[in-house]
């Protein structure tokens, strides 16, 4: 029964991360006619009011609305709110595919918080998967060549794998005191969109009106990626172990990358394959003999 409760647990992580992968996508799309703090204060708006009709309207959800667990969802919020804007800004001036992947450095950044913000030991050999994933990183961001190099938006987009070892981090101290995964997701994403929606309103009005491909890209982020893909993860992070459920969140990366490739053309050099298969492998190795090691302690 608990191998049955597992499998789907992870086939629900693995559909969260296709939705994240896309979510780039509909990013992209977006972005032709919405500044990323439209986008983002828009995005995480509207999913929380559309999360929380969905509460008030199906009693088994309604009945346990919390303000407790509200006010629980205050600091995820918070570090998702800064994950997703830099990553919006960022993939203005960047591609899906070296987006993608940069962000999934958040695997190797989480022990390092952990060890300094939770007095956790590093795992061994963290320091060597960092250097590999570091060079995987300047592979496919071209550091090789003089010319070219980390521009604006990748460094947008390492800042917002910053946020996202924060939101992780956080969410491993209190995910036994969630009670209800859809409803902790609909106050998480209350709190994400708060800051950028005030500011959207004030200074950054949304358009009035969007062309066709960008408002299918902000209604995949709206409902796929912001209101279905967080609420399974915080279903399946509380049925998973941590070093499972990190394995499947990388999956996010290649799917961006497929996404990109099948829907935008954007090119697949050998030297960004390359690159990619180092930092997939050095998040492997850093997630598999890092809880190896833990389990023999």
């Amino acid at each position: 029964m608990r191998r049955q409760i597992e499998t789907s647990a992870l086939f629900e992580l693995i559909f969260a991360s296709a939705l994240w992968g896309f979510g780039f996508i509909g990013t992209a799309w977006a972005l032709k006619e919405m500044s990323p703090l439209a986008l983002t204060g828009s995005r995480m708006f509207l999913a929380a009011i559309a999360g929380f009709l969905i509460c008030v309207s199906v009693p088994s959800l309604r009945k346990q609305l919390s303000f407790e667990q509200f006010k629980l969802a205050f600091w995820p919020g918070l570090f998702l709110c800064s994950t997703l804007f830099l990553q919006t800004w960022g993939l203005k001036y960047t591609t899906v595919t070296k987006s993608g992947f940069i962000t999934t450095l958040y695997v190797l950044i989480v022990p390092l918080m952990e060890r300094f913000l939770l007095g956790r030991k590093i795992p061994k050999y963290h320091m060597l998967y960092v250097f590999f994933a570091l060079i995987g990183v300047a592979l496919i961001c071209n550091l090789t060549e003089a010319e070219s190099g980390l521009n604006f938006g990748d460094w947008l987009t390492l800042a917002c794998s910053v946020g996202a070892s924060l939101q992780i981090v956080w969410f491993g101290k209190i995910q036994d005191r969630i009670t209800n995964s859809f409803n902790f997701n609909v106050y998480q994403l209350f709190w994400t969109g708060l800051v950028p929606a005030v500011f959207m309103f004030i200074f950054d009005p949304p358009p009035t009106h969007l062309s066709t491909w960008p408002l299918l890209g902000l209604f995949e982020l709206v409902f796929g990626s912001s209101l279905i893909a967080f609420a399974l993860q915080v279903r399946a992070q509380k049925k998973l172990s941590p070093s499972v459920s990190s394995l499947v969140f990388l999956l996010e990366s290649p799917f961006a990358a497929v996404f990109g490739f099948l829907i935008l053309e954007e090119s697949l050099s050998n030297q960004t394959l390359i690159g990619a298969a180092i930092i997939l492998a050095s998040l492997v190795a850093s997630v598999v003999f890092s809880n190896e090691g833990q389990n023999q302690a």
